[in-house]
């Protein structure tokens, strides 16, 4: 092994035996020694160019932002709410007047017609 990494580095009262001569084992070097021998090439990954430099998905990302404390909100807050109430019973208008107008109809008619009711003849608890 030709690179010294920060594990090589530890002090021998630390490593073991096998550690501090794992060259001098028979076999093939382990993973962890050819991920060392592997770590230059990628030591310059983040510094490649970002392709085209489109930002378009950077731009689009939505980002998270801290809502404000409930005193400074309180105002934005009511003037959505109005502008969502107002728009919302501009649309429910004529379905409103035409229920108020079925409404009068049906006071109108239960004024002017006669009672439904039937006299009894007979009480429950007497009999026939």
């Amino acid at each position: 092994m030709t690179e010294k990494s920060s594990s090589n580095n530890a002090s021998p009262a630390r490593t073991s035996y096998a550690w501090r001569h794992r060259a001098d084992l028979p076999g093939a070097p382990s993973k962890l020694d050819r991920a060392a021998q592997a770590a230059p090439r990628f030591a310059d990954a983040p510094e490649r160019k970002q392709g085209r430099g489109s930002t378009m998905v950077k731009a689009d990302k939505p980002h998270p932002a801290p809502r404000p404390a409930p005193f400074l909100a309180l105002g934005a807050d009511r003037a959505a709410f109005n502008a969502r109430w107002s728009r919302e019973a501009a649309n429910a208008a004529p379905e409103e007047l035409d229920r108020q107008a079925r409404r009068e109809a049906f006071k109108a008619m239960r004024r002017t017609s006669k009672p439904v009711s039937r006299p009894r003849t007979a009480k429950r608890g007497q009999s026939r």
